[in-house]
């Protein structure tokens, strides 16, 4: 099993609290409920599909379904289930379409993360609702001074008694808890200490003042959908507190998904490839490792830890084409007591939804849009070497330039890649025309240029920036070259897309002894007059052969997110010829950033 060293750091406030429960390995999963003769309270780990009641409970015996209708006062405590009226202000009601009492009806849908009572027949035979769905990640709204009916996911071979779990709380520690019977009483659990929680149960639990406790082990997440990456994220971070009084031994796997149910759900396009940041203190070795097996780490009693969470996409293979498929898994915590267990939903687009080749269409390129990095050279040759003046040796100190790409996103069109001197972003309003009603023809956007002259042809550009009040572009060049126009770059293998590994592009940028952006001349030396009458002096004109080759890894051995995905880089090697009478060879590395998905320029799509 491998150990995760979290970054320990004070508590602080809190911003988003979230409980994620769910009692099956999947990102969709079933969570299947045992409900016996009679009463059950139940509380819903997930958010069934469908949800309304109708479809959610058919093939059940249900004679009727009560759902909390809570509200921020005081409940008045109904000691039996069976008392319960359809004028119930507090409650929600249902019962089947073939019913008397169906036009009453006021709980039509299911709604996870809330707690039901539902009745079957009293002579009716056990059965096994399963109940289809995704994770909810709904928290626990405490009404102060007050019982309320409450549930939690728990570990299913050892869950905590009702003591051990509250007591990091002082509104429920302790605390009067009451259970319900198949006869549809409430009965009060006496001995908190030694009686066991089940997970999935709902429960009535007094709390005492304002709560926001949702259980010994505090989770903070992005965002509600828990880690989500979409088509762009990289790195998702988490936050866990330990509430307890006593260390915890927290474990982390994760759990595949199930396929989706029928309806209208995005496919499944696989499981999500997650990275976790880890320092080894001893070593003080840091690297982003594959979550391949069980994790464990030791959370302290009331220390905060910040867990960073990264996806590699060039890892997610997809099985099923289109790019409407989503990769889901699920990240289970839990911990090796017993008191808590955690499950973030996870999800991702992989480069799939970019356009690649898995796609189907093989039209578009996975890394199109805008890429500015930099090469470092760290080899140069040494043309005065008489044993081998063409072989690369290092330099006493690397040199780093500035390097910038774009793609288009047609993977067919032989202009697909192009290096650039310099870009400029730039905003261009939407338009539209009226005709008794409102057609947008532009909805606007940024775009990118090659040059300030497309400032002048492109029309309803502004600033995609403000600076001092007033919108201004956004202009990134390189000073390593002074080529005017953006030069094509060629694969030298076209079954392979730009930036995936072992792939090459090559480009050759010429400089002609009287281009006036040639750095290489000096107008006023003698020797680059060019009018010698025994025939050019130097420099003539200076020719630089690029060739970039990708790589898997980084090629500095920098451990980074989002390798391979919004991060490419490799090999750099480059042959200048023209500056002497022998030819320059260099080496280094390069390293390119995502740095805008427009994939198009000068205003064209």
């Amino acid at each position: 099993m491998n150990t995760l060293n979290l970054r320990l750091k004070p508590l602080g406030l809190v911003a988003l609290v979230l409980w994620s429960v769910l009692p099956a390995r999947a990102q969709w999963s079933t969570q299947n409920i045992i409900l016996q003769p009679g009463w059950n309270a139940v509380y819903l780990e997930v958010q069934p599909q469908p949800s309304d009641c109708d479809t959610a409970l058919a093939g059940l015996s249900v004679e009727k379904v009560w759902g909390w209708n809570r509200k921020f006062s005081p409940v008045q405590f109904i000691q039996s289930a069976t008392s319960l009226l359809p004028t119930q202000p507090d409650w929600l009601f249902y019962v089947p379409a073939a019913n008397v009492l169906a036009p009453q009806r006021s709980l039509f849908h299911l709604e996870g993360g809330k707690c039901y009572l539902i009745k079957l027949p009293d002579n009716a035979p056990s059965a096994t609702w399963a109940v289809v769905g995704q994770p909810t990640l709904r928290k626990i709204a405490w009404v102060p001074n007050s019982l309320n009916l409450v549930g939690f996911s728990l570990d299913l071979t050892n869950p905590p008694t009702f003591a051990e779990f509250f007591s990091p709380s002082r509104a429920q520690a302790n605390n009067s808890a009451y259970r319900l019977t198949s006869s549809g009483a409430w009965t009060a659990v006496t001995n908190l200490s030694g009686v066991k929680m089940r997970s999935g149960e709902a429960f009535w639990i007094q709390c005492a003042g304002a709560s926001t406790y949702q259980g010994p082990l505090v989770l903070t997440v992005p965002q509600r959908t828990g880690l989500t990456y979409g088509s762009s994220a990289v790195q998702q971070n988490l936050s866990l507190q330990n509430l307890s009084g006593s260390a915890r031994n927290l474990i982390f796997t994760l759990l595949p998904s199930a396929e989706p149910p029928a309806g209208n759900f995005a496919p499944l396009a696989g499981p999500v490839p997650l990275s976790y940041w880890s320092l080894d203190q001893a070593s003080q070795v840091a690297a982003w490792v594959p979550l391949a097996s069980a994790l464990q780490n030791h959370l302290a009693a009331g220390q905060t830890a910040q867990l960073q969470w990264a996806v590699r996409r060039p890892d997610m293979v997809a099985k099923a084409a289109g790019s409407a498929a989503v990769y889901q898994s699920l990240l289970e915590i839990r911990d090796a007591a017993g008191s808590s267990r955690l499950v973030i939903p996870v999800t991702a687009l992989g480069l799939s939804a970019k356009g690649t080749p898995s796609d189907g269409g093989g039209v578009t390129t996975a890394h199109a849009g805008l890429w500015i990095g930099s090469a470092t050279i760290n080899l140069v040759n040494q043309p005065g070497n008489p044993t081998n003046p063409a072989q690369p040796t290092n330099t006493a100190a690397p040199f780093q330039f500035r390097v910038i790409m774009h793609v288009g996103a047609d993977n067919t069109n032989p202009t697909n890649v192009l290096f650039m001197q310099r870009v400029l972003e730039m905003w261009q309003n939407g338009t539209y025309t009226t005709n008794l009603s409102v057609v947008v023809t532009n909805a606007g956007g940024l775009v990118l240029l090659t040059d300030e002259s497309y400032l002048k042809t492109v029309p309803n550009l502004t600033g995609a920036a403000m600076r001092d009040g007033q919108p201004v572009g956004r202009r990134v060049s390189t000073a390593a070259f002074g080529f005017h126009s953006p030069i094509t770059m060629a694969s030298t293998n076209a079954a392979q897309q730009f930036g995936v590994s072992n792939s090459v592009y090559t480009c050759t940028v010429a400089l002609p002894a009287n281009d006036p952006l040639n750095p290489f001349r000096h107008l006023y030396h003698p020797d680059h007059s060019n009018t010698n009458a025994a025939g050019p002096l130097l420099p003539v004109t200076v020719t630089r052969q690029i060739q970039l080759t990708f790589t898997a890894a980084d090629p500095s051995g920098l451990a980074l997110p989002g390798w391979g995905d919004s991060q490419i880089g490799g090999n750099y090697y480059e042959t200048i010829t023209g500056l002497q009478t022998q030819t320059n060879y260099l080496q280094g590395t390069f390293r390119l950033t995502l740095a805008s998905t427009v994939t198009g320029l000068n205003g064209n799509p």
